[in-house]
Parts: structure tokens; C-alpha cells; sequence
């Protein structure tokens, strides 16, 4: 459990603070194309931030977090899977969605959970050998 605990943590840590900074930086990109259909608060993003981080550590780097080649290529994996899951439902159900935002969050969700699930997994191991 205490494994488990450090492991979301330090994936938290990555994850959280890389998406946060793509969002804002691709803000141009997410305005222009889905300006219509965005929300200006970021509650429902904490739901969204608590489960991507569960299903990493659940199905990517929670049993051996120190592998750090294997967690990233399984998290570009799980980020393709996840991102496009999304991007393709809201192109079915959204109007106004383009494949000029699909195309790159794509590629950013891909991106993200292989940074978060490598380097966080890297991170809660060197903690777990500090406690």
C-alpha cells in the first residue's frame, strides 16, 4: 500500500505539473479550433487528473516502478489508448472538433504518460530507497 501511495504521488508530481503547462501553451491551439465548446474552469479536470494517474500506476508502473524503458513504452501505450478514446468520441458527438486538435493531443497524451509513468515511476523508486 505504502508502494502504491508513493508510486501515484511521484507520478502525480510529473504528470500533473507537464499537463498543466501544455494546456496553457496550447491554449492557442485548443482556442482557435474548440473556443466554442471550452470551459474556463478546471474543476472537472481534478476527476479526470485522479483516474489518468490511477489507471497509470494500476496498468503501467505501479508493480515495478524502477523500469523505467518498459513503463514508458507501456505509458505511450496507455496515453494513445486514452487520449484517443477521447479525441474520437469527441469528434462523433461535438460539432465543431477538429483534427487540428485531435492530431496533437493524440501525440501530447501519448507523450505525457510515457514521461509520467517512466520518470515518476524513476522518482517514487529512488524515494522508496530514502524510507
Amino acid at each position: 500500500m505504502k508502494q502504491s501511495l508513493i508510486v501515484y504521488l511521484a507520478t502525480l508530481i510529473i504528470a500533473f505539473p507537464l499537463d498543466y503547462m501544455f494546456r496553457r501553451t496550447g491554449r492557442l491551439l485548443f482556442g482557435e479550433n474548440a473556443r466554442d465548446v471550452m470551459l474556463d474552469g478546471s474543476r472537472p479536470a481534478v476527476l479526470f487528473y485522479v483516474l489518468y494517474v490511477a489507471c497509470i500506476v494500476s496498468f503501467v508502473n505501479g508493480d515495478t516502478p524502477g523500469d523505467w524503458p518498459e513503463n514508458a513504452s507501456r505509458g505511450a501505450q496507455l496515453g494513445l489508448f486514452f487520449y484517443a478514446a477521447f479525441e474520437l468520441a469527441s469528434i462523433v458527438l461535438l460539432r465543431y472538433w477538429k483534427w487540428a486538435v485531435i492530431v496533437p493531443d493524440i501525440v501530447w497524451g501519448a507523450t505525457l504518460t510515457a514521461l509520467a509513468a517512466s520518470v515518476g515511476g524513476l522518482l517514487a523508486g529512488w524515494i522508496l530507497t530514502k524510507i
